[in-house]
């Protein structure tokens, strides 16, 4: 008699996710994570308002540059009036290698680059909920050791 086979369940390892993520340290690499950013935007804005109507649409970028060390950028702020971190749209983020935005050469490691080159990332959105209720989301995206 054959033994019944058991499931098991895949695990992502979040630090060797990111590590092996191939990202040469040039100054040029350094804006992948805001071109990722920004093309984020411009897929929220177009599922709020429909590729016709991009002009509705609303991309903010701002360069931080403390007063110290020359002024040279540590990190920027994206903002846009798209659709934000509605549930599908969080489940995706916080899924490795999603295949939600395949259909838009989407690979589901995009986020990653965040962490490649910043040691973190703040999340805010507002959107609307299914009900209609405008709701608010704010996390912190950092690499944290699994093991802790």
């Amino acid at each position: 008699m054959a033994a019944k086979a058991q499931a098991h369940t895949f695990s992502s390892d979040f630090l060797g996710r990111i590590a092996n993520i191939s990202l040469a340290p040039t100054p040029n690499h350094a804006l992948a994570p805001l071109y990722e950013a920004i093309n984020n935007s411009i897929q929220a804005i177009e599922d709020k308002f429909g590729k016709d109507n991009l002009t509705s649409g609303r991309i903010e970028i701002t360069v931080l540059r403390p007063d110290y060390d020359d002024g040279k950028p540590t990190g920027f702020v994206v903002a846009d009036n798209g659709i934000g971190f509605n549930p599908t749209n969080l489940k995706s983020f916080l899924t490795s290698d999603s295949r939600y935005k395949v259909a838009r050469g989407g690979k589901g490691v995009g986020r990653f680059l965040w962490l490649k080159v910043f040691s973190a990332a703040h999340v805010e959105s507002v959107y609307e909920a299914d009900n209609e209720e405008i709701r608010r989301l704010e996390f912190d995206f950092l690499p944290a050791d699994r093991e802790q």
